[in-house]
């Protein structure tokens, strides 16, 4: 569970095994776990002024808790690739692919790759800066910034 700087948003990991969308279940990449019935974890953003919920991120495996943008308009995760993105196809024919870094844009519903790859699956990113610079442990001994939202 992670929450907006400014107190409105709310992200949460949320265990389904409610029928998914049919473009989740014709997912080559996701197929496999939704076969063998496993209960699938979904991000989920929850508007706590309004009552609404969204699903955050177009994926079946948020990796970690979300950061959030000190503006409170995007936030960064570590997840498999959104369902039916060119990241997700990448993943198929890439043998070990698993978590990518991505920040969501709340207002645009803009997807970025902020990298393909961290260091820890679980290890959400170290810090969002004022000035748009996003730390993250990239490799075992490597601490990479990353310049996001307004400043890309």
């Amino acid at each position: 569970m992670s929450l907006s700087p400014d107190g409105r948003l709310l992200l949460l990991t949320y265990i389904s095994s409610d029928p998914l969308p049919p473009d989740w279940q014709a997912s080559r990449t996701s197929r496999h776990i939704f076969d063998v019935g496993i209960p699938t974890p979904v991000l989920i953003l929850q508007n706590l002024d309004t009552n609404e919920s969204s699903i955050a991120l177009n994926t079946y495996l948020p990796l970690n808790i979300p950061l959030w943008s000190p503006d409170s308009h995007s936030f960064a995760v570590v997840a498999m690739s959104p369902i039916g993105s060119t990241w997700e196809h990448e993943d198929s024919v890439t043998p070990g692919a698993l978590g990518h870094l991505f920040e969501v844009d709340i207002p645009s519903k803009f997807v970025r790759q902020v990298t393909p790859r961290v260091a820890n699956n679980g290890e959400q990113p170290l810090i969002w800066t004022q000035h748009s610079g996003l730390l993250v442990h990239t490799t075992a001994d490597t601490i990479t910034v990353f310049t996001l939202g307004n400043g890309t």
